[in-house]
């Protein structure tokens, strides 16, 4: 009996050595840093009434639905009141066949909200062509929306 616990301490303290060394070794997948994160920086996007785009490297597609109503003063004249456009979008996930998210955005932020949120991003009216002015156009900006923080 003597011999065994004489032979079990060198065979623990030996697997503990080798597993510390193990650990040790540069070159072990534990001691890698982790792979970059590409973020998705805001892009900006271009859209005639009618066209769509595609959000790079995020799959989504994003379409120019319409200009629901529009009550913003023409180019070159003076009006009282700014006015506001309602702009209609379609949000979309092609690949797997998800069903469009329309959001609906305002130029006039006290008529409604200039921004919404979509399949995880965030979409902001940047701008819209003058009222009466073909072809009309539309800038959105895009990015990842964050995760609001629940109390």
């Amino acid at each position: 009996m003597a011999i065994l616990p004489s032979l079990v301490f060198p065979l623990i303290t030996g697997f503990a050595g080798l597993f510390l060394l193990s650990s040790c070794n540069p070159n072990s997948p534990v001691n890698q840093p982790a792979p970059e994160t590409k973020v998705n920086l805001p892009q900006q996007i271009k859209l005639l009434e009618g066209s769509s785009a595609t959000l790079e490297n995020a799959n989504l597609e994003v379409s120019f639905v319409n200009v629901v109503a529009d009550s913003r003063c023409p180019l070159k004249v003076q009006c009282v009141w700014a006015g506001d456009a309602e702009v209609s979008f379609a949000v979309s996930i092609p690949l797997v066949g998800a069903p469009a998210q329309l959001i609906t955005l305002h130029t006039a932020v006290s008529q409604g909200s200039d921004q919404a949120v979509a399949y995880g991003y965030r979409f902001k009216l940047l701008e819209l062509t003058p009222i009466g002015e073909k072809p009309v156009q539309a800038t959105l900006e895009a990015s990842p929306a964050m995760p609001t923080k629940i109390p």
